[in-house]
């Protein structure tokens, strides 16, 4: 049944309600399915499968099918990049722990500078990374050499994710009782929406290079 005006435009918004709070729903689910150490990384790849393919236009996907196929075929390789990243950002938050402690000098001015910009290159890279992920087929570690070189090269759209992100948690913080249903998806979903169009961007500008070498080979010496 097609609606129109008003009501079509109340059951979008209602349809989109639903969608949202289900795959929720599914990741929180399959976190503790995977004992949440086991099953946080599988299941947000698994819920940035679903955001990428709804950010794309696909609408009408089977939620659980692709929700499921995404996290029991990446289970392995989702923890093992999942728990790298863990661990690095362990690291930071421990350095910056024991410098607080600790009377540097003048070093620690140096090491805490450079301890802030290597934390805010692993902020973006964590929030590219699924969205690259689900969207590139690649070796186990190139997904973290493409999301430094992707972070690094967009910038514009690392500042809608953290915007879109800061929203997000402003919202959820006034309304706690949206987190069980929406917090993850939303977000996943403004992130994979910026990340689209970082790659969107990035393909089209790698496509008109290609045009231009291929002319550039056609033409006469």
């Amino acid at each position: 049944m097609v609606m129109n005006g008003f009501m079509g435009t109340l059951y979008s918004i209602c349809e989109w309600i639903m969608r949202l709070a289900y795959v929720n729903i599914l990741w929180i689910c399959f976190t503790f399915l995977g004992l949440i150490v086991f099953g946080f990384g599988p299941s947000t790849a698994a819920l940035f499968a679903v955001t990428r393919k709804w950010v794309q236009g696909e609408h009408e996907i089977p939620v659980f099918k692709t929700f499921w196929s995404e996290y029991k075929n990446e289970f392995l390789r989702a923890n093992i990049l999942g728990v790298l990243l863990l661990v690095v950002g362990f690291i930071l938050w421990a350095d910056f722990r024991i410098l607080n402690t600790q009377d540097t000098g003048s070093w620690g001015i140096f090491i805490q500078y450079f301890l802030i910009v290597a934390t805010f290159i692993y902020l973006t890279m964590t929030l590219f990374f699924f969205p690259v992920f689900v969207h590139y087929d690649l070796k186990l570690f190139q997904y973290l050499k493409q999301t430094l070189l992707i972070a690094i090269s967009r910038p514009g759209e690392i500042l809608m994710m953290i915007a879109g992100s800061l929203v997000v948690l402003l919202v959820m913080q006034q309304f706690m009782g949206l987190i069980p249903f929406f917090f993850g998806s939303v977000l996943a979903f403004v992130v994979m929406w910026c990340a689209n169009r970082a790659f969107r961007k990035i393909e089209e500008k790698a496509q008109a290079l290609r045009e231009r070498e291929a002319e550039a080979e056609a033409e006469p010496e």
